[in-house]
């Protein structure tokens, strides 16, 4: 955002001429100072020559320059030079070269693990497949109660990846067993709706027919299901015993086609 609003304060035809003066400072501040000074600060640290050199050159310096630079024009100082041109050229340049090359110094420096594993959470894969994660949790009597993981008909495609039993995560396994009061974490297929399906939202205020009535009591269409309840800031999966409390959010599920 500040190099967008930096760049509408620039004028580019007056950017050529100052071009020479911008690579002085740029060759200056990468071969000389910027090394130099990163040196002295991380070799106490007993930082090796190469991060210290990687350091050194992805070092990309510029918003908060053009924003000094900024300053010092509207403070009216006369100046020989264009301070706010070359400072913006200089951030421009030294994003454009170290930029570009910094893989291509990190690989001559050595500096790539090839072998390296980057962690991802399961919120992760959630964003960039189509990999989705339900929460089952088993009551007291249910009939996954006591059995253990290979002994319960799992939904097919889908897989148990864990128990969350009080503040315990259990990976599960074959012979994991299940008891009343976990929650099974499966992960299952996706389901992509289509135009005639609808989520729709009601709140229930206090003179509302639904109010204090349970699912079982109130008069639903064929192609109408209360898919969730929000309860201030938990979330209900409802069965016909629910009952509907005021301030609840009803998350309504509706197929448009099964009315027609």
């Amino acid at each position: 955002m500040i190099f967008f609003l930096i760049g509408l304060l620039t004028f580019p035809h007056q950017m050529p001429e100052i071009i020479p003066t911008a690579l002085a400072i740029v060759a200056f501040l990468t071969i000389i100072s910027r090394p130099v000074a990163v040196f002295l600060l991380l070799k106490p640290m007993k930082c090796s020559n190469r991060q210290c050199w990687l350091i050194s050159w992805a070092g990309l310096r510029g918003a908060s320059s053009s924003v000094f630079a900024i300053t010092a024009v509207a403070a009216g100082i006369s100046m020989k030079q264009d301070l706010f041109h070359i400072v913006f050229m200089v951030s421009l340049f030294s994003v454009a070269i170290q930029g570009t090359f910094l893989p291509k110094v990190a690989q001559k420096l050595s500096m790539i693990d090839d072998t390296a594993d980057v962690s991802k959470t399961f919120n992760d894969y959630q964003e960039e497949t189509s990999l989705q994660l339900m929460r089952m949790y088993i009551p007291q009597g249910h009939e996954w109660d006591g059995k253990k993981i290979k002994e319960v008909n799992i939904p097919t495609g889908s897989l148990a990846l864990m128990i969350k039993r009080g503040e315990e995560m259990i990976l599960t396994k074959g012979n994991t067993e299940i008891c009343a009061g976990d929650s099974v974490i499966l992960s299952v297929p996706p389901y992509n709706t289509n135009e005639t399906e609808q989520l729709q939202e009601k709140r229930i205020l206090s003179g509302d027919k639904w109010c204090n009535k349970s699912i079982a009591q109130l008069h639903l269409s064929r192609n109408e299901l209360i898919a969730m309840v929000i309860r201030g800031e938990e979330a209900i999966i409802p069965d016909g015993k629910t009952v509907l409390k005021e301030q609840d959010v009803v998350v309504m599920y509706r197929d448009m086609a099964a009315g027609k």
